[in-house]
């Protein structure tokens, strides 16, 4: 047994018939989840911050609607950077890029406020403190939605996407080596080797169509989600004829 192969037969087994269903709502749970978190971390530190400076909770309807368009435009940029997709929760930079949505879209809230004339209408304060609690409470909420996600896929309930793998034996061995696609929740549904130029049973190169027909075939048979071809830039006509090939699959390459 090769290295690729024990890596293999190591990673989590294939998810179950749910993993599609919810593999499609993780998103928009995802989205709403995150919606929700601040339009509570603004009226919270809305309410928190004038009861603390001045007695009073404050215009709840200023806090509902600063609330609102920070989450409205969060929500559009991670879903923009594909965050909401299911890998997306076994990465190790989610802090980072976190970190950098929810700054782009407090300063735009700020900045529309600024040239609609309407900042006047908000507090330092408050608006320091959304900032900093906001960032905690979303990380904390993205935090336990990981977690869940990850003990989904290690009960088989749940895996990021299905891809296929096309290329030789050594190129396929190489890129699943480099990628590990099973550390971050993707399951391989499949791999097909194709033989480019060498002789099979005496009857001359097998033809390249022939080989690919199989191949496309065997793609459709595991419903995969994603075709990757794994071949060097070197063997450009066999590049494009996977493409034209796998282009008759549903599946995004």
């Amino acid at each position: 047994m090769n290295v690729v192969e024990h890596l293999v037969q190591a990673a989590p087994a294939k998810a179950g018939p749910r993993s599609s269903l919810l593999r499609f709502w993780l998103g928009p749970v995802s989205a709403l989840a995150d919606g929700l978190v601040i339009l509570g971390a603004s009226l919270g530190c809305g309410v928190a911050w004038h009861l603390a400076t001045y007695g009073w909770v404050g215009p709840l309807e200023l806090y509902a609607r600063v609330g609102a368009g920070v989450a409205i435009v969060f929500v559009l940029l991670s879903a923009w950077r594909s965050d909401y997709r299911p890998e997306r929760f076994y990465a190790t930079d989610w802090q980072g890029r976190l970190f950098s949505t929810w700054t782009a879209s407090v300063l735009a809230i700020l900045v529309i406020s600024f040239l609609t004339k309407t900042q006047a209408d908000f507090s330092r304060g408050s608006t320091l403190l959304f900032y900093a609690v906001g960032y905690v409470y979303l990380a904390a909420a993205r935090n336990a939605l990981a977690r869940n996600v990850r003990a989904l896929h290690a009960r088989r309930a749940l895996s990021a996407s299905r891809i296929f793998v096309v290329g030789t034996a050594p190129t396929i061995n190489a890129f699943l080596l480099a990628s590990r696609p099973w550390d971050y929740g993707i399951e391989l549904a499949g791999r097909y080797d194709l033989d480019l130029g060498t002789e099979r049973r005496g009857r001359g190169p097998l033809r390249l169509d022939e080989d690919l027909a199989r191949a496309v075939e065997l793609a459709r048979q595991r419903a995969c989600d994603e075709v990757h071809i794994a071949l060097p830039w070197s063997e450009g006509a066999a590049i494009e004829a996977c493409v034209d090939a796998f282009l008759t699959t549903p599946a995004a390459i």
